[in-house]
């Protein structure tokens, strides 16, 4: 028996008037607590089911909003991570900036001192500017004389009048050098500190802390400074300052230093030739010969006292 119609509620409808369901509608449903109870993962459940009498849950609800926010906040921190390196690379160049304008007050203080200073108080005035850079109350300046000897024309004022060793003085003979941190910074070319405890003989001062740098021109040590009794102790931010403030002094000292070796050497040279001439003016003098100087154009250059002795005054 064929059949073309059906009968609805309110019309007869024509079975090819009928529409093919080609996805089925039912929909899967899952009770929660039977899952759990039958130990059935949410991950085994077909596409699209949908689970009941699950308990409450605000991510679940609220997820968009949850992602929402966590991306708001991970912003945020960006923001504020970026913000904080910027202040952060802001205050190191500022510390950078103030450390290379006390660098160049230092040295602009030491250049006017070398330039403007007699040789007697020039060390002792550099000595100060240095010891004030370091915070340290003690210190010495020298510099290698042209034997090899290190000479200290200038300690610190204290450093005088509180040492009681007898025979005390500012010339080291290079032989005589013990392993001390000052010898050692000038035969080894490099900065030695301690920060104790010394081994320090009866009478001499009393040092807790000390750091030695080499002054170095051109490969060779042509002095050295050294600083004492910081009161904290001293760190590799203190030796560059100082091998700093040495690097700045090397060309200056040894310029200066080249200078008054070539004064010496005039001065020398000028003595040799005084005593030279007084010498000979002796011989000339007391020789019973007439010695005559005569120039046509000058006349008369020299005569010895004979010669007045015989012809009479000129």
């Amino acid at each position: 028996m064929k059949i073309n119609y059906v009968l609805n509620r309110d019309a007869k409808i024509a079975v090819k008037d009928i529409p093919v369901v080609k996805k089925s509608p039912n929909l899967y449903k899952f009770d929660y607590p039977q899952m759990q109870r039958f130990g059935i993962k949410l991950s085994s459940l077909p596409k699209d089911s949908t689970v009941i009498n699950r308990p409450y849950s605000f991510y679940s609800e609220h997820k968009r909003l949850v992602w929402t926010v966590i991306a708001s906040i991970a912003a945020l921190v960006l923001i504020i991570l970026i913000l904080s390196t910027n202040i952060i690379n802001r205050r190191r160049a500022e510390r950078a900036l103030r450390e290379s304008e006390r660098q160049l007050s230092i040295r602009n203080r030491i250049a006017e001192i070398f330039l403007t200073i007699p040789d007697d108080q020039m060390y002792g005035e550099v000595l100060q500017v240095v010891l004030e850079a370091m915070g340290s109350p003690y210190g010495t300046f020298a510099y290698i004389d042209e034997n090899g000897n290190r000479i200290v024309p200038s300690m610190t004022r204290d450093i005088w009048d509180e040492c009681k060793i007898r025979d005390k003085g500012i010339f080291f003979p290079r032989d005589k050098w013990s392993d001390t941190l000052w010898a050692r910074c000038l035969i080894e070319k490099k900065s030695f500190s301690s920060n104790g405890p010394f081994k320090i003989p009866d009478g001499h001062i009393q040092i807790s802390r000390a750091l030695a740098t080499p002054i170095i021109h051109k490969g060779e040590s042509v002095g050295n400074l050294m600083v004492g009794d910081k009161q904290t102790d001293y760190t590799e931010r203190d030796k560059e300052l100082l091998e700093t403030i040495a690097d700045h002094i090397a060309p200056i000292l040894h310029v200066r230093l080249l200078s008054e070796r070539h004064e010496k050497e005039r001065k020398k040279a000028e003595e040799a030739l005084q005593e030279s001439e007084a010498k000979y003016k002796r011989l000339v003098e007391g020789s019973p010969d007439i010695i005559w100087a005569f120039s046509d154009k000058k006349g008369t250059l020299y005569s010895s006292g004979r010669v007045e002795s015989i012809l009479g005054p000129k």
